[in-house]
């Protein structure tokens, strides 16, 4: 089974009205732990790409602070470590600028998968990756760059209890060797209480227009046999099982609750929720594609797919809070 689900013609959508799909990992009919995705709408605030390198005395003592931690991560990469009194916690690689965990009360909430690579060079698999300057298959390489590339801190911050880390990724020559304009993206990632929060700014410095599209593809730890996505209620459905460039409407007309199967699940897409920030979100399940690992995560991926047009000196902003259910 495959859909892209898109609001239908009778459908409102107003640019204050919250797209908050639900991830309940347990029975159908009762959550053990689930997710709400929301778009962050009122942050207080809250890269330069080189090869990774292992964490240095200098960044971890800039930058260390109460409730952050820069230590030497899996094979020796740098990785940031938030936590605060409400017993949160997030880790955070600079190659990728990825976040590879993320713990409520103890309970871990993201997936990274058994053949993740800590190698400095190819992405990390799992967590919450970049999708940049490119979402899919396309001109340049599968999901762009900024997964590859290693970000670099620039600002940490912890006020009431809310721990905060920003990261910078800018051209270089490996980025502009496939995609050739100058670009600064800074994103920051915070725990509010149990909520995984980020922001994403997008500028571009270059002296042309560019365009681009972008995703955050976040793994949620999960038994695929007991997902449920709720929330999607008058969003039209497309069936792109087998993959077509373009999906063929199905029979329903609206989606209040999708269910996951491991014999059925292939891939879906779920669209959109606020159209000034991320304005689709992407629900992926490799099926048999992964049969070794596809059974213990779904991907729920906030993005923007309809690309993005930067004038010089213009930018583009997007934010999400995460938040735990109760169990």
């Amino acid at each position: 089974m495959a859909l892209l689900c898109k609001p239908g013609f009778g459908a409102t959508t107003t640019l204050n009205k919250e797209f908050v799909p639900r991830v309940c990992v347990g029975s159908r009919h009762q959550s053990v732990v689930g997710f709400r995705l929301r778009p962050f709408s009122n942050a207080r605030l809250c890269v330069r790409a080189t090869q990774s390198t292992s964490v240095s005395t200098g960044i971890s003592g800039q930058f260390a602070i109460a409730g952050i931690n820069v230590d030497a991560g899996e094979g020796g990469l740098p990785v940031v470590k938030l936590h605060n009194k409400q017993k949160s916690e997030c880790q955070i690689y600079l190659h990728g600028g990825v976040i590879t965990s993320w713990k409520s009360k103890g309970k871990e909430l993201l997936h990274v998968r058994p053949d993740a690579v800590f190698d400095g060079v190819k992405p990390i698999s799992g967590g919450v990756p970049h999708c940049f300057p490119q979402f899919g298959p396309g001109a340049i390489q599968q999901h762009g760059f900024a997964r590859n590339c290693s970000w670099e801190v620039v600002a940490t911050s912890n006020e009431d209890d809310t721990p905060c880390v920003t990261l910078r990724l800018v051209d270089n020559e490996y980025s502009r060797a496939m995609w050739n304009f100058k670009f600064v993206v800074k994103y920051s990632v915070w725990l509010q209480g149990d909520n995984l929060c980020t922001e994403m700014i997008v500028k571009n410095v270059d002296e042309k227009p560019f365009s681009f599209t972008t995703a955050l593809h976040t793994y949620f730890k999960a038994d695929i046999k007991g997902v449920t996505v709720t929330g999607l209620n008058g969003l039209k459905c497309f069936d792109k099982d087998p993959v077509t460039k373009e999906p063929v409407q199905s029979s329903e007309d609206s989606l209040s609750e999708l269910a996951i199967y491991s014999w059925v699940f292939h891939l879906s897409e779920v669209v959109p929720f606020v159209a000034c920030r991320w304005s689709d979100a992407v629900l992926w399940n490799p099926y048999m594609t992964m049969k070794l690992y596809y059974k213990d995560f779904v991907c729920v991926e906030n993005a923007k797919l309809d690309p993005v047009t930067l004038q010089p000196r213009d930018s583009w902003t997007a934010k999400l809070t995460i938040s735990p259910l109760s169990e």
